[in-house]
């Protein structure tokens, strides 16, 4: 399977196809993720994690953790290396995937961990838990507690978090208040060399409760998945809602993945209906509606070097465009 390096256009978008689906999930993706140069690619269901050469689209290898169900999964900055969420413990494993070895052990978390996301910039992490707190972590160290803690108990409310493109800041995401049917969210913008003095920029955004928050490679926007069939789409300086999108199913509150192409040109979200749905991100229109999977496609991911992206019900799907110009 050859990737394909290229400006992405409507057309483009238009004309991606499934090249090869792999079936060897045992249970649901809960996780897809790309290597920093954008070679390897790492999923996750709750019981395994499988690692795939994308020239290839063949299955490397695949890990199995035996003590506890796998809610989500990261690469490091080191492509033999991941960083592991799991269920019952809500402990986070460093992972040497080239060992089959852990190198540490992250504990911390009292609930359910629902964000687990790395700097692109630093060996820093951040994870956020339905225990109502988000805590930063060093990879660097081998101190395993985390360098800084936000404790969100007093709001009554679960963050999720995300960093912008060059590390230099995170954005932070809750509920704030419930009026009238009417949901008000924070968005907290905080200074990673001096968060412990609190945010430098906060934002009210009427929307749904949101799942998922990724900022665009470009800097300029924020993506905010949502418990309902709305997708949010902020200036990432003013904070103000440029387009909210709907043309996708999301009826039962799952948590749906929508991410950005690299060029930051597009925007991409699974559905209930499995279908794979673009968007242009200065329009906010609908660009196509991929038919894709049986189950809801609750993960999309775009590689970050060609135009090649892959998405995850059961099933893994790697789709490439059939037209280059």
């Amino acid at each position: 399977m050859e990737e394909q390096e290229l400006e992405l256009t409507d057309e483009i978008m238009k004309s991606f196809q499934q090249a090869r689906i792999d079936q060897d999930h045992k249970t649901v993706i809960n996780s897809i993720d790309f290597s920093d140069d954008g070679t390897y690619i790492i999923t996750a269901d709750e019981v395994s994690v499988h690692l795939f050469d994308t020239r290839t689209a063949k299955k490397l290898k695949t890990l199995h953790n035996l003590v506890d169900k796998i809610a989500m999964v990261r690469f490091t900055h080191n492509s033999t290396a991941i960083l592991c969420a799991t269920k019952k413990d809500h402990k986070i494993l460093y992972w040497s995937i080239h060992e089959n070895e852990l190198i540490r052990v992250y504990e911390g978390h009292k609930d359910a961990i629902i964000c687990l996301q790395l700097n692109p910039a630093k060996d820093l992490f951040l994870t956020s838990s339905k225990d109502q707190t988000l805590m930063l972590w060093d990879l660097a160290l081998e101190e395993t507690k985390p360098i800084g803690k936000m404790n969100l108990k007093t709001k009554n409310a679960s963050a999720i978090g995300n960093f912008d493109p060059c590390g230099l800041v995170f954005a932070v995401v809750y509920v704030e208040s419930v009026i009238k049917e009417v949901t008000t969210n924070a968005v907290k913008l905080y200074d990673i060399s001096n968060f412990k003095d609190g945010n430098f920029a906060s934002f009210k955004v009427e929307c749904p409760e949101v799942r998922y928050l990724k900022f665009s490679d470009n800097g300029k926007y924020i993506l905010m998945s949502t418990v309902e069939n709305a997708v949010i789409l902020l200036d990432a300086y003013e904070g103000i809602i440029l387009h909210k999108l709907t043309d996708h199913v999301n009826e039962n509150s799952l948590s749906l993945e929508a991410s950005f192409t690299p060029d930051s040109k597009y925007i991409l979200s699974g559905s209930e209906d499995g279908r794979i749905v673009i968007w242009d991100v200065k329009s906010g229109a609908l660009v196509s509606s991929l038919s894709a999977h049986i189950l809801p496609s609750a993960v999309v991911r775009f590689s970050p070097d060609s135009a090649l992206f892959v998405s995850g019900c059961k099933n893994l799907i790697f789709w490439l465009p059939s037209k280059t110009d």
